[in-house]
């Protein structure tokens, strides 16, 4: 029973990692292609 709450913590800790890194990386595409569309527009 301990062993498979530390693995279901690991997996949960894990994607939230994960989530976090997808957030990231939509926000840093996001700004790209704002800046590069702020700059191709002007």
């Amino acid at each position: 029973m301990y062993v498979l709450g530390s693995i279901i913590s690991t997996i949960s800790i894990l994607l939230g990692a994960i989530e976090q890194s997808i957030v990231f990386l939509v926000n840093g595409l996001l700004t790209a292609i704002l800046t590069f569309a702020a700059f191709y527009l002007a």
